[in-house]
């Protein structure tokens, strides 16, 4: 192996033992508490970005996870004549705990903690709109860059894209900007590779 395809292969290593800890602590949750109605999710999904505010943060992910699980335990045709006591209501309340959640792990440089919440919130939350994939993607792709893992970076940061560009016909103005001002690391991440001409493709895309 070559000295600079081991010094990658080292740093790959390090990073993937380093995010199994992470799982370790953030994942470690006992069975979720039984709910019998909608607002407890979103009440619970609350809590959630109150803890994140207050800078409890794996605590705060945990509730996200909990809440997630409560919904998921809860049967899809559960009646309701209060429009906040639905599932629709319910999971963009999740979708808002996850991504205060994430952006303070991003906020606080917890990028080991962050790339295995976003993971998780990718394969098991089942309740993801257009804006918490690009926002899981998105981070996962800026955590990658500060650890100096370039390649998995771009791989997340082309998958956000992806996801934007088939969602955004069902996406309303705001969450299109919400969404547009997720990708400056994108074109960051290409340039760190000499990828200047996709850099700058990257740069007008979002610029319009």
């Amino acid at each position: 192996m070559k000295g600079e395809e081991k010094e990658r292969f080292v740093k790959h290593s390090i990073l993937s033992a380093t995010i199994l800890i992470a799982a370790g602590v953030i994942l470690s949750l006992p069975e979720a508490a039984f709910a019998t109605s909608w607002k407890e999710v979103s009440e619970l999904s609350q809590t959630a970005i109150t803890k994140a505010r207050a800078g409890q943060l794996d605590d705060a992910a945990r509730t996200v996870i909990e809440a997630t699980r409560m919904r998921q335990a809860l049967p899809k045709n559960l009646p309701s004549s209060d429009r906040s006591n639905t599932d629709g209501f319910a999971s963009s309340q999740l979708e808002s705990a996850f991504v205060e959640v994430a952006n303070v792990y991003a906020q606080k440089s917890r990028w080991a903690d962050l790339i295995t919440f976003c993971k998780w919130h990718i394969g098991d939350a089942g309740h993801l709109n257009t804006v918490g994939v690009v926002t899981a993607w998105t981070q996962m792709g800026e955590a990658y860059r500060a650890l100096n893992g370039l390649p998995e970076a771009e791989k997340c940061y082309k998958t956000a894209m992806a996801a934007y560009d088939s969602g955004r016909s069902s996406m309303s103005a705001a969450e299109i900007d919400q969404c547009k001002k997720m990708f400056p690391g994108y074109a960051r991440v290409l340039k760190l590779q000499n990828k200047t001409a996709e850099a700058q493709s990257v740069t007008a895309k979002f610029a319009r």
